[in-house]
């Protein structure tokens, strides 16, 4: 069993932005195939540039809060309570156009032919 508290978890920034901040509930190693377990908080206005993984699945869920998932080039307008999953290779990038901040789950796993191997990168 593993047991984690996202309450007074250490705040760290967000690769494809560090203006955003996330929080960890897992990371890669602690439950395997998942490469994160996260909260993520991205202030109003801001970006996660563009990019995609080649060998790691996203699901993103929105806990409060509106954003903006294009994925391919097609624009999703989420809101709390909405959930949108990524395969590898789909090129997504998240951004909020609101005056509110927007918090966010995000988790990650490797593709069943990678696992262990750790090359996909968190977000």
């Amino acid at each position: 069993m593993h047991l984690r508290s996202i309450n007074g978890a250490p705040e760290q920034p967000v690769s494809h932005n560090p203006a955003a901040k996330k929080q960890v509930w897992f990371r890669k190693g602690d439950l395997p195939p998942f490469t994160q377990i996260a909260r993520v908080v991205v202030p109003p206005g801001e970006v996660l540039t563009a990019h995609a993984h080649a060998d790691m699945h996203e699901l993103f869920i929105i806990l409060e809060g509106t954003a903006r998932m294009t994925v391919d080039g097609h624009p999703h307008d989420l809101k709390t309570g909405d959930a949108i999953a990524l395969t590898p290779g789909e090129n997504h990038e998240l951004s909020n156009p609101s005056k509110l901040p927007v918090a966010l789950c995000v988790v990650g796993w490797l593709t069943t032919a990678r696992r262990g191997f750790g090359s996909a990168r968190n977000v």
